[in-house]
């Protein structure tokens, strides 16, 4: 398994060619590698502990589709195309359990169109998030960066931070509850 670590030092845009010529193994890397952005997703939402692994091989699906999809031509990285995607995805997922009333993962497709710019699918302006917590949703959601590494770049405390991704958090559940 040391080569899968090896491999890991490759840059997105690297693995996505090895993926797009049928290297089997880039693809277990990408999968790999963004796991955790998709548990830290599936958190988010509160979706139900039993149905994490159905949810989970949504998250592949919407990576699966993220690869297909992606070109190097977009204004965003990989990542953060990816994220946007997935969170448009889990958006759909939780407005449909909260309408229904159970959790059903529908078979329709994310984006119909791969030409569609990613910022044609989520508006983030309707959270109404202050300055300090568009930074810390940038830094902390889109950049994955620590607490730590937050504190230090806008030189605040940990309670400011955490307080912060708190509200973010309470302002996305209410704006998915308010438009169910």
């Amino acid at each position: 398994m040391k080569y899968k670590v090896d491999l890991f030092k490759e840059n997105d845009l690297e693995l996505l060619d090895r993926i797009r010529q049928n290297d089997e193994l880039a693809l277990d890397v990408m999968l790999e590698k963004y796991k955790p952005l998709i548990v830290k997703k599936i958190n988010q939402y509160m979706f139900p502990k039993a149905e994490i692994g159905d949810y989970i091989q949504e998250g592949y699906k919407v990576l699966l589709k993220a690869i297909d999809t992606y070109r190097d031509d977009y204004s965003k990285t990989f990542t953060r195309y990816f994220e946007l995607l997935l969170t448009n995805r889990f958006n759909t997922l939780y407005k449909k359990s909260k309408n229904d009333k159970t959790i059903i993962i529908p078979e329709e497709e994310i984006v119909d169109d791969a030409s569609l710019e990613v910022d044609d699918y989520i508006d983030l302006s309707i959270y109404k998030f202050s300055k300090f917590e568009n930074q810390i949703y940038d830094l902390y959601f889109n950049r994955q960066e620590s607490i730590d590494q937050i504190c230090d770049e806008l030189n605040v405390q940990h309670k400011q931070v955490y307080n912060s991704i708190q509200r973010i958090k309470k302002k996305i559940s209410s704006s998915n509850l308010a438009n169910k």
